[in-house]
């Protein structure tokens, strides 16, 4: 349990540094997000292992990716994650 008390409670020198960005809080929930995809090597697999865990994420993809594999997208959303701009 320390170990994850240590992550969850940032060192100061983290909260000094980087103030704005750290938030305390007594939430148990975290969001899983992935960036500048859809990429076809790896988004089946994480898609794979988020329903395994009964997992949602939030997906920030490329444009350029975007429309290349719409398909990929389609499977993002239709499996109940969010998609979001990069």
């Amino acid at each position: 349990m320390k170990k994850f008390e240590s992550f969850y409670n940032p060192p100061l020198v983290i909260k000094k540094m980087f103030g704005s960005f750290v938030w305390e809080s007594k939430c148990s929930k975290i969001l899983l997000t992935f960036d500048d995809g859809p990429i076809p090597e790896t988004t089946p697999l994480i898609l794979k292992k988020l329903d395994e865990k009964k997992l949602k994420a939030l997906f920030f993809t490329v444009g350029e990716n975007a429309e290349k594999y719409r398909s990929l997208c389609k499977e993002i959303l239709s499996e109940g994650h969010v998609i979001g701009n990069h």
